[in-house]
C-alpha cells in the first residue's frame, strides 16, 4: 500500500505569527501521523504516505521545525522556495495577486506529489485541524467505494465565540451555481441535510484521485481553476457535509488573516 496516498501542504511563519506562538508545524505532522495510524488500524493496511511540504522566507523557526520532522520521517519531501513575493501580503482577502501566489506555491507542491504516482493526493492547509481522528479514513473509504468521484472535500468551519462560521466562501460553489456564505444557513443545499453535495469547486482541503489530475493543476486561481479543469474532464466533485475540519480561531484575527 506504499503508493496509496501522498499529502501536500505549505508553511509560512508557522511557528510564530505576529509574536503569537502557534507552532502549526508540529501540530500538522503529529496530526497526520495520528490520522494515518487510525486509517491503518481500521483497514488492516499499512500505508506510509509521502508528504510534500513547501516553505518560503519565514522569519521564525518554521524551516528548522520542518527539517526536524524530516529527519524523523524520510517520506517528507521539503521544498525550500525562493520566489520573491515578500512585498505582497498573503492575507485572507480577495486578491488576484493572492490567488496567483497561492497557485504558484500549490502547483510547485502538487507537481512533486504527482511524481510519487500515488492513488490519491490529499491537499490540506497546514493550519487546519481534523477533530475527527477518522477524517482521512473516511475520505479514502468513500473514494475507494465510488470510483466515479475525482475530488472529495470535508466541510471547513471556524468557531468564533461559539458561532460556527463557514470558511473559504471564495472556493466553494455547488453544482447548481449557488455560492456559500459565512453565516448560517451557509447554502440552500446544506440546509437540505444531504451528506454529499455535488460541487463545481471546493477549497483548503481535498482528497483527489491522482489520475484525475493528469495535465491539471491550480492554474492561477487555486482550487476554483483546478476543479473547473477536473469537471471539464467529466470528473465528479463532492462535499461531505458531515465531515468537519476546523480553521483555528483561538488567537483571533491578525493583520486581515485568521490564524
Amino acid at each position: 500500500m506504499k503508493n496509496k496516498l501522498a499529502i501536500c501542504s505549505y508553511f509560512g511563519d508557522s511557528v510564530h505569527w505576529h509574536g503569537i506562538n502557534i507552532n502549526h508545524v508540529n501540530k500538522f505532522f503529529f496530526q497526520i501521523n495520528n490520522q494515518i495510524k487510525v486509517y491503518n488500524e481500521y483497514t488492516n493496511n499499512n500505508i506510509d504516505p509521502q508528504i510534500v511540504v513547501l516553505e518560503n522566507k519565514s522569519i521564525d523557526k518554521t524551516e528548522e521545525h520542518i527539517r526536524f520532522h524530516q529527519k524523523i520521517n524520510p517520506n517528507i519531501t521539503f521544498i525550500k522556495f525562493f520566489e520573491n513575493y515578500e512585498t505582497i501580503k498573503i492575507a485572507s482577502i480577495d486578491s488576484d495577486k493572492r490567488y496567483s501566489i497561492l497557485s504558484l506555491i500549490g502547483n510547485t507542491v502538487l507537481e512533486v506529489a504527482k511524481c510519487f504516482e500515488s492513488e490519491y493526493i490529499l491537499w490540506i492547509e497546514s493550519d487546519l485541524i481534523m477533530p475527527d481522528p477518522e477524517t482521512i479514513h473516511k475520505l479514502i473509504s468513500k473514494m475507494d467505494e465510488d470510483e466515479s468521484i475525482s475530488i472529495l472535500s470535508p466541510i471547513v468551519f471556524i468557531d468564533i465565540n461559539g458561532e460556527k462560521i463557514f470558511y473559504d466562501t471564495w472556493g466553494y460553489e455547488c453544482e447548481d451555481g449557488s455560492k456559500w456564505t459565512n453565516q448560517a444557513p451557509f447554502n440552500k443545499n446544506y440546509t437540505d441535510g444531504n451528506q454529499y453535495i455535488s460541487m463545481n469547486s471546493i477549497g483548503s482541503c481535498a482528497l483527489m484521485r491522482t489520475k484525475a489530475l493528469k495535465n491539471v493543476n491550480f492554474g492561477k486561481n487555486c482550487f476554483v481553476e483546478l476543479c473547473k479543469n477536473v469537471k471539464n474532464k467529466n470528473g465528479k466533485i463532492f462535499l461531505n457535509t458531515k465531515l468537519e475540519i476546523h480553521h483555528p480561531s483561538a488567537h483571533g484575527f491578525v493583520n486581515k488573516r485568521w490564524i
